[in-house]
């Protein structure tokens, strides 16, 4: 019993130091000692709109050691690079100390998001739907593991206040009873402001029409958030496709909070740096424009066995010299004047490929881990190192 109550006044110790701690990082901020998150992800290109005000963001990020999350269907085995952008967002807010959620999506898989599709998503077997879902569990496990050891290479050093959870919707989905869900947000959401979102009025003008619970989806993912938002999760990160998905959540949160019981306060969300807020990523495009992604068939995964070590190595250093600094800000955790120093030595000769070549190993080590980025960076040598002549010359 005593170890118990030393135990719980010691992490009440380390919350409440975890609180001084922001609150000086804020005064920092505010005096201009110090980037603010947001700042900080801008300058790693990594926020493309603000679901909201962009100053709001700021402040809360700023102001609060907010909880943010980004989630994931298992569609397939293994998420694939387009994937990442959102994911590097929460790498950045852990080793910044915010309480991040890797939240995948069990039970919305089942539905299949329609954004930016004009047929419906083919039905898989339960089957396969569960193994896809058992690894990519697995691999977010590893890719949370991942960016602590990334982190710590980079000078950030594991504190105690961080945090990060990894989460299946099924946890709330396989218990709620729709009774509940038609309550507490179906009763107060409208059906034409549904019908004029762009993904439905594509589909039904242009496509093979939409069934209900393709329709239902932005709702299933509200009740994601409000899920996560009642443990902290005030801020939600997608990828630039999923912003209509993040405006209807932000309103979705604001009205289940406002019309459920749930809330001891008798004005929820009174105070703007309280209320639900979100932000997109950019997508990841080829040159052409097309998306990333298993429905373009162009998808780079990040499980090896379905994209070798070797063929994600060899898909960034294909990047355009016009995209590659670019992708050095979004993909890795180099410092800006350690990357400056790259572009400067890849402008002095592109075709040694500087840049490339510190984008490709980064990113693996990321993934995959050091042993195997020295690996395939030592084989990608070996394999494109010049070739010299051993023939006699010629008289």
């Amino acid at each position: 019993m005593g170890q118990q109550r030393w135990i719980t006044q010691a992490y009440l110790q380390r919350i409440e130091e975890g609180k001084k701690e922001w609150a000086q990082f804020a005064q920092e901020i505010k005096e201009g000692k110090r980037k603010s998150f947001v700042e900080h992800l801008e300058e790693r290109g990594l926020i493309h709109d603000v679901v909201g005000d962009r100053d709001l963001l700021h402040r809360v990020f700023t102001e609060k050691r907010v909880g943010i999350y980004a989630g994931v269907d298992p569609t397939a085995p293994s998420m694939h690079v387009g994937h990442m952008l959102p994911f590097m967002v929460l790498a950045w807010g852990y080793v910044w100390g915010l309480p991040v959620t890797f939240l995948l999506g069990g039970a919305t898989s089942r539905v299949g998001d329609p954004t930016g599709r004009l047929k419906g998503r083919e039905q898989v077997h339960s089957s396969v739907r569960k193994a896809n879902m058992a690894s990519m569990h697995m691999q977010l496990k590893k890719l949370g593991a991942s960016i602590e050891r990334y982190g710590e290479k980079h000078g950030y050093k594991r504190q105690m206040i961080w945090r990060r959870t990894l989460t299946n919707n099924n946890v709330w989905w396989n218990k709620t009873p729709l009774l509940e869900v038609l309550r507490d947000l179906g009763a107060y959401i409208r059906i034409g402001p549904m019908l004029g979102r762009d993904t439905v009025k594509n589909r039904m003008e242009r496509g093979d029409g939409m069934s209900f619970a393709e329709f239902t989806y932005p709702l299933m993912q509200a009740w994601d958030w409000w899920m996560l938002f009642k443990n902290g999760c005030q801020v939600q990160v997608g990828g630039s496709d999923q912003y209509g998905n993040i405006l209807f959540g932000v309103g979705a949160v604001k009205t289940i909070s406002k019309n459920t019981v749930l809330q001891e306060d008798n004005n929820p969300l009174s105070d703007d740096l309280d209320k639900p807020i979100g932000f997109t990523t950019p997508l990841l495009t080829t040159s052409s424009g097309e998306k990333f992604g298993k429905s373009a068939g162009n998808a780079i995964w990040l499980d090896k066995d379905m994209t070798s070590t070797f063929e994600l190595y060899q898909f960034f250093v294909r990047t355009p010299d016009d995209a590659v600094e670019r992708y050095l800000k979004m993909f890795t955790f180099l410092p800006i004047p350690e990357i400056s120093k790259i572009m400067e030595e890849q402008n002095q000769d592109p075709s040694r490929r500087v840049a490339q070549h510190a984008l490709a190993y980064e990113f693996v080590e990321l993934i995959h881990g050091k042993d195997e980025a020295d690996a395939v960076s030592m084989q990608h040598r070996q394999l494109f190192r010049p070739r010299t002549s051993t023939a006699e010359p010629t008289p």
